[in-house]
């Protein structure tokens, strides 16, 4: 099955396996458990992650005879709160068993049966020291629990003696979390006062009451030094944590797959926290389960069912001693330049999320590893090659301020030291990915000096792309900008027009250039989505790079089994989460196509070449005639779309391509009914000339024959989107830069013209892999379809052999 990892070769060693949720099907558990064992055993304990017995129903009389001890675990096995409340049967077990128990040590139940509570860290026999943190995150409920302690009712949070409603309840609350912060093993260095700091960092002394005064304020800074690092040097090891949920932002600085396209959402902020803070050497999590409420776009209920094994690269912990600024804040990432040394010591986190017991799919759901305690005398392995950031924010490390420290008050979370200070949470004051606040920059007190230091690994200006140097440092910053037209500041007609946003009417946000005419363009309020706010204008937002483009062939992560056939400039593709399927239209392969450039970039008039772009387009317009021609054989009519983004226009320019729907020939009279009511309705103003739209997509063909670099410099700064309605009818909507666009507006109006609302959304009704080549095949197998289609090589290999420079 799984392979033990070993990871320590000295000192007294021991094995330990963790498993997902066994949600009560306890006779397979014995079995399988017996069975692991006996291959990779004997194991000195076993962890269960989630629930152990049924959540929210009656016990099983399997379950009844693990607790009356008639049969038993093969291994001394340690579980805590789950999702749901301790079934009343268990929950008397563990009432009887309290006297009994000691400090850190679980509530033994039955025969090699530990219950380790709700939160807070337990301690092996072998030495193992694990912190766990059960219940089901709630949104509600914990701002109820932050309500509460704000207002006298979590008066006992700082009690030796545990809140016996809390210990009960089913949910994640402040007191669960500030329980387990303020445990020894989760307590943070200080931070530095804020007149040390400023005293310190003053000009040299003129005087000697000054000079008395700045060795004085060193003498304290060192104190304060000397202290931080006894406290940490002090702090218990932790070897294990165990949470319910991921924590947020994870996958921050990760390269691993992730195990859904909705995984960099999945999280819970307060577990961020505690996992920041602890440092665990493994972090076990689960994926969202059934049992989750929370509402998660694009996660379907199969991964909430089976669950998700993913193991992230591991990552180096930020405890370092960092002084904080005059007024008390944490100076950001690039103020701490540590030793080599130093940072050997930090320690290392390993993150793995494990499926759900014996799931039907077979996703792995168990981890068995061999290693020491993390407090025996043996030196720490060394620190793995592929070792990434920290993925949490620890401004909060050094001490919270302003509003950060107010909100750590309100949720009752404390440092470690039994106080509340420095325990905000990541959403908390500035964001915690890269230490901006809400408005999206970095909040810079009075008197604070720039950091000009390296940017932390995983960072990119979102100007030219480069990781050596921060946006604002940014040596393109301000090029490229459209120019004043010389109306002495006076908005122009586009901008003056919309009554909603910044920068389109209060003359702030980007403008078009004057070639571009105000009545044909769209003003960012009218665009089918309300204005982007000012802060949200102002920042331009990093493009997609081939390295991370989905329809890039360069990239390894290229779904090439969807690939049709391949040309000179394009290749055809079927896309996943067709909008007709193939049970619903008689073309073959489901009647959706997508004709993708092989070169990357967002919009025809993007392109570095004029030529590409132009063979590109050309290329295209053959592919749609035959593709026309063929859905008119299986009685249907084309309907297709074209969306460019362009780089100024402040949104995640991506990769720009072609879609082709199949819609039944009777439905072809409603065809420009429908999408004008529906254009209406999101105040959609569409150019409607077929002539006009000819004329538009012409100037790529222009600016080829000039040998221009670009494909055409005066349509730079607008997104568009192309639209042909069968045969004859060509729409096209232009926006200028600020403006939000539907992407999605075609699929909707499609999905509600086919009376498919279902397949609205493409997450929604993505098939496996088998069911998406199944449908490649039988677009191949057509001879018909061959024939009419493509003139393109039918040879795969291409896409192996395709240059990576041209994406």
């Amino acid at each position: 099955m799984a392979a033990v990892a070993s990871s320590s070769s000295r000192g007294h060693t021991a094995k330990v396996l963790t498993i997902g949720p066994a949600c009560g099907r306890i006779t397979e558990l014995i079995s399988k458990v017996t069975a692991i064992q006996s291959k990779h055993g004997p194991f000195a304990c076993l962890l269960i992650l989630g629930d152990l017995f049924t959540p929210n129903g009656p016990l099983t009389q399997p379950e009844l005879d693990l607790l009356a001890g008639t049969t038993w675990l093969p291994i001394p096995t340690y579980f805590y709160l789950g999702s749901a409340p301790l079934p009343h049967e268990v929950q008397q077990k563990v009432d009887a068993a309290s006297h009994r128990r000691t400090h850190d040590a679980p509530f033994q139940i039955a025969n090699n049966l530990f219950y380790l509570g709700k939160s807070g860290v337990c301690l092996t026999p072998q030495g193992f020291r694990i912190a766990f943190c059960g219940g089901t995150w709630d949104a509600t409920k914990w701002a109820e629990s932050m309500r509460n302690a704000t207002e006298g009712h979590g008066h006992d949070l700082d009690a030796d003696n545990d809140n016996a409603d809390d210990q009960t309840s089913p949910y994640i609350t402040t007191h669960a979390v500030h329980r387990l912060l303020s445990h020894p093993s989760f307590a943070l260095p200080k931070p530095v006062p804020a007149q040390t700091a400023a005293s310190s960092s003053a000009a040299a002394p003129q005087t000697l009451a000054a000079a008395k005064a700045q060795a004085k304020a060193a003498a304290a800074s060192a104190a304060v030094v000397s202290e931080n690092a006894a406290l940490l040097d002090s702090r218990p090891p932790l070897d294990f944590l165990l949470t319910n949920y991921w924590p947020s932002g994870i996958a921050l600085f990760s390269n691993a797959a992730l195990p859904d396209d909705s995984a960099r959402i999945w999280g819970c902020a307060p577990l961020a926290n505690i996992a920041r803070a602890g440092a665990p050497r493994y972090h076990f999590a689960l994926a969202p389960g059934p049992e989750d409420d929370t509402t998660i776009v694009g996660l379907g209920d199969e991964v909430r069912q089976v669950g998700a094994f993913w193991e992230r690269e591991p990552y180096q912990n930020d405890l370092g001693l960092v002084p904080a600024n005059a007024n008390g804040r944490d100076q950001g990432w690039a103020s701490r330049q540590r030793t080599d040394a130093a940072a050997a010591t930090e320690p290392v986190t390993r993150f793995i999320s494990l499926a759900r017991f014996a799931n039907a799919k077979k996703a792995r759901w168990f981890m068995a590893l061999k290693l020491a305690p993390a407090s025996s005398p043996s030196p720490p392995p060394p620190k793995p090659a592929n070792t990434t950031a920290s993925p949490y924010f620890s401004g909060s490390m050094a001490g919270g301020a302003g509003g950060a420290k107010r909100t750590a008050d309100a949720a009752g979370i404390g440092n470690g030291n039994g106080n509340v200070e420095g325990g905000d949470l990541p959403e908390a004051g500035p964001n915690f990915r890269f230490s901006q606040d809400a408005r999206g920059k970095r909040r810079r007190v009075a008197g604070e000096e720039r950091d000009d230091g390296p940017p932390p690994p995983g960072y990119k200006c979102r100007i030219c792309g480069s990781e050596e140097h921060y946006i604002r440092l940014c040596p393109q910053k301000g090029q490229g900008k459209p120019a004043r037209d010389g109306d002495g500041g006076n908005r122009d007609a586009a901008s003056s027009t919309s009554g909603a946003g910044a920068g389109a009417g209060d003359g702030t946000g980007p403008r078009p250039p004057p070639s571009i005419r105000a009545s044909t363009i769209l003003p960012p309020g009218l665009a089918g989505l309300p204005s982007k706010p000012a802060f949200l204008q102002r920042e331009r937002l990093l493009p997609v790079g081939p390295e991370d483009c989905w329809f890039c062939l360069s990239n390894p992560q290229c779904a090439k089994h969807l690939i049709v056939s391949i040309g000179d400039e394009t290749y055809l593709a079927l896309p996943k989460g067709a909008l007709p399927s193939p049970t619903t239209t008689s073309v073959p392969g489901g009647g959706h196509v997508l004709i993708v450039p092989m070169s990357h970039f967002g919009s025809l008039f993007e392109a570095e070449d004029a030529a590409v772009a132009d063979e590109t387009m050309r290329e295209t317009q053959r592919v749609k005639a035959r593709l026309r021609r063929c859905f008119r054989r299986y009685g249907a009519t084309m309907v297709c779309w074209e969306i460019g983004k362009s780089s100024r226009s402040g949104s995640r320019v991506g990769h720009t391509m072609v879609q082709a729907v199949a819609v039944p020939s009777e439905m072809e009279a409603r065809l420009e009914e429908v999408f004008e009511e529906r254009a209406a309705k999101s105040r959609m103003e569409f150019i409607k000339d077929p002539r006009a739209v000819d004329a538009f997509f012409q100037r790529v063909g222009d600016a080829a024959a000039a040998g221009g670099g670009g494909a055409a410099k005066e349509e730079a700064g607008i997104d568009y989107l192309a639209l042909e309605l069968g045969d004859d009818k060509k729409w096209l909507l232009k926006i200028a830069a600020g403006g939000r666009l539907a992407v999605q507006f075609v699929r909707q109006t499609l999905a509600a013209l086919l009376d498919i609302p279902d397949r609205a959304d493409w997450k929604s009704c993505v098939r496996s892999e088998d069911e998406e080549k199944s449908d490649v095949q039988a677009v191949r197998t057509r001879p018909s379809l061959l024939c009419n289609l493509f003139l393109f090589c039918n040879s795969l290999a291409a896409v192996r052999s395709r240059p990576s420079s041209s994406g």
